[in-house]
């Protein structure tokens, strides 16, 4: 029987035991479900192989077949998510290569086992300084953009040479009165003062000469 389907621990096996489920945690030393649940019913213990201070929220069921794996993995769910830096936080492409060859340095140093201590301390140094690159992040994503100066907004004036047109209270008391419709036209979105508004706009277009110029961008 492989090494893999057995609990080092209880030394059940997937052959007595089809349903048993292998868990693994940081330190990369698998136990059974069963084992798990017994030795930290209380939400942390020792690992009994390693002697090394484990959280039972930590566990999770084994997957791959070689255990470094697993534990890079599990280092990497545990340190990765608070080191992820983007390029343009850094002055040059030659820094940010710099800083994901540090995080890979220490991330495999944990994987062996490696100055353990010095790696963590280093790695909680670099989770501050993305922290701290992230809210300086947000504060210029937050601050509001300085209009360009070099256009200027002018409101839209329409110029059709004639008198004034009715407002719309005018043609609804005075031009709409005997203009029918029907549910085609109202599904349509075309109430009766539409095409009144229409004719009234054509009709007064152009009834006045002018020799007046219309708007540049200027404004001139």
């Amino acid at each position: 029987m492989d090494e893999i389907e057995t609990c080092p621990h209880c030394k059940t096996t997937k052959y007595n035991k089809p349903n048993m489920k292998l868990m693994i945690n940081v330190c990369a030393h698998v136990l059974c479900e069963t084992c798990v649940e017994q030795l930290f019913y209380r939400g942390s213990g020792l690992c009994p192989k390693c002697n090394r201070l484990l959280k039972k929220s930590e566990f999770r069921e084994k997957i791959y077949e070689d255990n470094y794996i697993e534990k890079e993995v599990a280092i990497r769910k545990k340190y990765y998510k608070d080191l992820i830096r983007s390029e343009n936080e850094f002055p040059s492409l030659r820094e940010f290569n710099d800083y994901l060859e540090t995080v890979e340095s220490l991330i495999f140093n944990l994987a062996n086992e490696i100055d353990e201590e010095q790696s963590i301390k280093k790695i909680e140094d670099l989770k501050k300084e993305a922290k701290e690159s992230a809210k300086n992040r947000s504060r210029i994503i937050m601050e509001p953009k300085k209009e360009n100066q070099l256009y200027k907004y002018l409101p839209f004036s329409f110029y059709h040479h004639g008198p004034n047109m009715p407002n719309m209270t005018e043609i609804l008391q005075n031009y709409s009165l005997n203009m029918t419709s029907n549910s085609y036209n109202l599904a349509c979105g075309f109430p009766p003062h539409v095409p009144v508004q229409r004719l009234l706009n054509d009709s007064f277009s152009d009834l006045y000469l002018t020799v007046r110029s219309y708007p540049t961008v200027d404004g001139q």
